[in-house]
């Protein structure tokens, strides 16, 4: 399962920079909320990937921590897509 998980994340990190190049240098109209969904989705993911193999290897609480780690990536993920976006945006304005 985790190789699973780490296949689909990078995927989904490889269509993040996908979609910036796209949205950067075209005129297509990409939304802040494809950015802050996949943000959030590779925050996600990272996120379990790293607390969940942290509580296997220390044998901590295995429904605890990670848990509230994995939320608090996918929010700092999401927040990071809208700032990309912002990003982004603001490049485009000034052309």
């Amino acid at each position: 399962m985790k190789s699973i998980l780490l296949i689909v994340t990078i995927l989904l990190v490889c269509g993040f920079v996908f979609l910036c190049n796209r949205a950067q240098k075209s005129d297509l109209k990409i939304g802040a909320f494809s950015f802050l969904v996949i943000g959030m989705l590779i925050g996600l993911l990272g996120g379990f990937q790293i607390f969940w193999g942290l509580d296997n290897t220390k044998g901590w609480n295995p429904y605890g921590w990670w848990l509230l780690a994995s939320f608090a990536t996918t929010v700092i993920g999401g927040l990071v897509g809208v700032v990309i976006f912002g990003k982004i945006a603001k490049k485009k304005a000034i052309k």
